[in-house]
């Protein structure tokens, strides 16, 4: 991923010193940074911060250190490590430092995502399912930029949602006209199982069909889910193509104001 260089303040967070800004959101920033050991040893690694004019904002430190108490009960290959959270005027987290190209990159050279690249994600979300299982939640929600059969069937507006709880899914039907963050539900069609069948595996990620490629990508995904752990599966578009009033062109977080609001409604706070 392309770096920046860093501000010009602050040059430190803690024992760490900033050598580039990786990306910058609304909220916060990551760097990548450097811990200088004893006897010469370095090691690099991503620091996550709040924006200084936010680091005393309440809310946003609790959620700060709440991400930090939740990575830090995860290990996992394709999760970053938490290594440390830190403070110097604000929280900051202390994250293991991923070497790779951007995904903008990769789409400006290649022009679309290489079906190897494409099938290797879907193996990601299967082991992130099947490690989230053994946790043995009491909810299991993803959310993937995963088929275009999605847009094909519902435009870029709509995201489609999956569920094997038909309550749980009009609970996020009715959040998302509620906060104007619309959903379509498709169905996990079981006959449609068949079209991942194998000779050789004992089932394929994309079947020979073109027929019904959400579904039948929710499908493959629901075999690594427990029939009897409620799970939510959205396939969102994530970005709008021009500007819209509140949704203005570029990357949106399509379908997260509807799952905030549901997952707030299912478990009130105390």
């Amino acid at each position: 991923m392309p770096w920046r260089p860093p501000p010009a303040q602050p040059a430190r967070l803690g024992r760490y010193r900033l050598l580039a800004e990786i990306a910058r959101g609304g909220v916060g920033a990551v760097y990548a940074g450097c811990a200088d050991m004893p006897i010469g040893f370095r090691k690099i690694v991503a620091l996550k911060t709040l924006r200084p004019d936010l680091a005393a904002e309440p809310a946003l430190v609790r959620m700060l250190i709440e991400e930090a108490r939740l990575a830090s009960r995860l290990q996992h290959p394709h999760i970053a490590q938490l290594y440390d959270l830190g403070d110097d005027g604000g929280p900051f987290l202390v994250m293991e430092y991923v070497h790779g190209e951007a995904l903008s990159a990769v789409l400006a050279s290649a022009g679309a995502l290489a079906p190897r690249i494409g099938v290797w994600i879907a193996t990601c979300i299967c082991d992130a399912l099947a490690y989230a299982v053994e946790s043995k939640p009491d909810l299991l929600v993803d959310l993937a930029t995963l088929t275009g059969a999605a847009r094909v069937a519902l435009g870029p507006e709509l995201p489609a949602l999956f569920s094997n709880n038909d309550d749980l899914a009009q609970s996020v039907l009715a959040a998302g006209r509620a906060q104007q963050d619309p959903l379509w539900q498709l169905p996990l069609w079981q006959p449609y199982t068949s079209m991942l069948d194998s000779r050789l595996a004992d089932l394929v990620n994309a079947g020979a069909s073109r027929h019904a490629g959400a579904i039948t990508a929710a499908l493959f995904l629901q075999r690594f889910v427990p029939a009897t752990t409620p799970w939510l599966h959205m396939d969102a578009y994530a970005w709008n193509d021009s500007d819209r009033p509140g949704r203005p062109q570029g990357g949106e977080a399509q379908g997260l104001r509807a799952m905030f609001a549901a997952v707030e409604q299912r478990y009130p706070r105390v």
